[in-house]
């Protein structure tokens, strides 16, 4: 809960949204809140401040955009939990607009996942090498079917990040959850002989086995495999990198 005699009693700088919005954080911050705890009220700023409700508003709008204040029909603003969808956001604006590429894509995966795996093979549990498992077998399965491939890879390395047990690592591969299906999208239909999709489970069962083991060295170095593999073929064909 906040304390109504911390709102300082006015304001007098010409952009007063952007100073409640600082306010608001530097609060947040000072006061130590927690997810869900109660930030003030629209009506406690406006008439401690003595500015209007509207700028108030406005102010709390733009931190439910950034993802800090969690606003909700007929409840008071509270601190919102640490989540990717700003960051997601962002992130799907850059792809719709082709601002970033394929190729992109594929080595932020690369350098991500390696952190991933490395941590992953150290920390995995027994529990998480049967789910690993079973989306292996998934993806061995499913590798001419396009939709299911895609599901089941993508599940494959969020469960890696989850593995890691750094919760920031599988708040940034959400972030990135739509690249990240446009990359493995992307490499599967270039890699479409049986041989290369053959490699695929190979690369894949490599490092499914690694974690199994926790062989640090050899999940890196499969990973490593991995995506150079994908990069590769997309390099080669740089036509459709943006398709």
């Amino acid at each position: 809960m906040t304390d109504d005699s911390a709102i300082p009693t006015k304001l007098t700088a010409s952009t007063l949204t952007s100073q409640v919005e600082e306010y608001i954080t530097t609060l947040i911050k000072e006061q130590s809140l927690k997810p869900g705890d109660l930030v003030p009220s629209e009506m406690q700023l406006a008439q401690a401040l003595g500015i209007s409700r509207g700028i108030v508003r406005e102010a709390y709008r733009s931190l439910g955009t950034l993802g800090i204040i969690e606003i909700k029909s007929g409840r008071k603003p509270r601190v919102k939990a640490f989540d990717s969808s700003v960051l997601e956001m962002l992130l799907n604006f850059a792809s719709t607009t082709a601002q970033v590429k394929l190729s992109e894509i594929i080595e932020l995966r690369e350098g991500l996942e390696l952190s991933c795996v490395t941590l992953a093979a150290q920390r995995i549990t027994d529990e998480e090498i049967v789910e690993l498992s079973h989306e292996m077998d998934n993806i061995r399965t499913c590798i001419e079917d396009a939709r299911a491939f895609i599901e089941h890879d993508l599940r494959f390395h969020n469960l890696i990040a989850q593995a890691s047990h750094n919760f920031l690592y599988t708040l940034l591969l959400q972030a990135l959850h739509q690249q990240i299906v446009l990359s493995i999208k992307g490499g599967f239909e270039l890699q479409s002989t049986q041989e290369q999709r053959r490699r695929i489970i190979e690369l894949h069962q490599s490092i499914y086995e690694a974690l199994s083991n926790h062989d640090v060295e050899a999940a890196a170095k499969s990973t490593h495999e991995h995506f150079s593999t994908v990069s590769a073929v997309v390099t080669t064909n740089k036509p459709n990198e943006n398709k």
